[in-house]
């Protein structure tokens, strides 16, 4: 035997006999005690299992319950030594103790076992849940259950959020109890909102006027303009935009007289004639389109069974995640009237019209739709006026108005008033159903002539001659 291998060979029986003698006497071991019989052995105060199995003592040993094999032969401490290449030495990662029972070694890091699972104690704690959770933020620890930590920051986890681990100060309080995304949406007052679109003034939202921001007290948006400028309480852009009658109308390549002409797609165009309502003396430009004669403009004859849009309701403004209701002032609404005509429902709307008249049909509004459309887009392009058209983001989004029909987006009453600006809606007088009728649909993007609505929704009225 060489001298490393007697060395070995002594520090093995040494080793053997402190464990095998280390549970009688006053001699006890803090890491607990060996056993080649599998019977328990005691060390200090805590008592150690014994090993209910079969094992061969001249290659295995019992260790708190559990058989192991011996290292070369000898039996030692699996709570504080591994067997590496046959000799016991201390279990050590990177300089720090562990017990290789519970804990492994991985890339230098000391990693305890959580149910069956691996975490670092350095930065993590198991729960008795049998999660892991995250309890150290750079070093410091902190309270999963109400904190969080974003980068090397601790959070309070009920009235903030983090984004991007902390990246570019990524802590930023809930919004009514509720996470965002930062860099698309925001919070205002109690409401989360899209900020490429809208934005937040004094707890109100607002949509950007094609894109800007701009000071809603004394400003307003018109034809995609920040303006401050008003034609009765509508905001209009002087520089494409004129004013009369406190109707909002848009310039042409030429001046013109907006009682008896229009601009159609960029020219100056004579009305073809006006009737007088006899009713009540309102007089209604008309428009001959193929074998068609229509009113230029929605009706606004007051009867009961319509309002002008805003009257006795809410108007629910609607910006994409986030809708609220406004009363309009009286001012507003009659405005409204002015510029969009009256709103009806279904029964009054059929006998509204002046006599000669008469509310279209299906029929009807399908031959107008296939005569203007042109250019195959659905005739929408063709019949919306040359103002006062705009998506949902104020960005302009007018007709040409080729001939004369001069449709204007007069929005609709459902259970409340919307969509003023963007949709027009239109009665047919074909029925749907007993409770249902048909309508004709213009909007900005599209138009639809085949979709129905309840009798006691409140849409436009267009007349076409008998």
């Amino acid at each position: 035997m060489n001298k490393i291998k007697s060395v070995l060979f002594s520090a093995g029986i040494s080793l053997a006999l402190g464990f095998t003698f280390g549970c009688s006497g006053d001699d006890s071991s803090e890491n607990g005690s060996l056993s080649s019989s599998g019977k328990a052995t005691q060390s200090g105060s805590s008592t150690l299992k014994e090993c209910n199995a079969i094992f061969n003592p001249d290659n295995k040993f019992c260790y708190d319950g559990v058989v192991y094999d011996k290292c070369d032969g000898m039996a030692y401490n699996p709570s504080s030594q591994i067997c590496e290449n046959g000799v016991a030495i201390p279990a050590k990662c990177r300089n720090e103790s562990y017990n290789p029972i519970t804990q492994r070694c991985t890339y230098g890091i000391v990693e305890t076992n959580c149910y069956g699972i691996w975490y670092s104690q350095a930065t993590q704690s198991c729960g008795e849940d049998g999660m892991i959770y995250d309890n150290k933020c750079n070093g410091k620890s902190y309270e999963p259950s109400t904190q969080g930590c974003c980068g090397n920051f601790i959070y309070n986890n009920q009235t903030q959020f983090c984004i991007n681990n902390g990246i570019n100060n990524g802590i930023y309080d809930k919004c009514n109890g509720k996470s965002y995304e930062p860099p698309t949406q925001g919070c205002c007052g109690n409401f989360i909102y899209n900020n490429q679109n809208l934005f937040c003034e004094n707890n109100g939202i607002y949509v950007k006027c094609n894109g800007k921001s701009y000071n809603p007290l004394t400003q307003g948006c018109g034809a995609g303009e920040i303006v401050d400028t008003k034609c009765g309480s509508s905001w209009y852009n002087q520089a494409t935009q004129f004013c009369e009658d406190n109707r909002i109308y848009a310039k042409c390549n030429e001046s013109y007289n907006p009682l008896t002409q229009y601009c159609g797609n960029g020219t100056v165009k004579n009305y073809d004639g006006s009737i007088i309502d006899a009713r009540d003396g309102k007089k209604y430009n008309i428009t001959v389109i193929g074998s068609q004669t229509w009113m230029a403009e929605n009706l606004n004859y007051v009867a009961e069974g319509s309002k002008c849009y805003g009257e006795d309701g809410k108007v629910m403004v609607s910006i994409l995640l986030y809708d609220y209701y406004i009363t309009l002032s009286n001012t507003e609404i009659q405005a409204n009237c002015a510029t969009y005509g009256r709103l009806y429902n279904w029964t009054t709307a059929m006998i509204a019209c002046p006599s000669g008249w008469h509310l279209p049909s299906n029929d009807e509004w399908t031959m107008l739709i296939n005569f203007v459309d042109t250019d195959r887009t659905g005739g929408t392009k063709q019949l919306r006026a040359t103002s006062v058209w705009s998506n949902v983001f104020n960005v302009p989004d007018n007709g040409t108005n080729d001939f004369g029909f001069s449709a204007l987006p007069g929005g609709a009453y459902f259970d409340s008033y919307l969509d003023v600006g963007h949709r027009g809606l239109w009665w047919s007088a074909s029925e749907y159903d007993s409770s249902s009728a048909y309508n004709n649909s213009l909007r900005y993007s599209y138009k639809n002539v085949d979709d129905y609505e309840d009798k006691s929704d409140l849409f436009s009225v267009r007349c076409v001659k008998d």
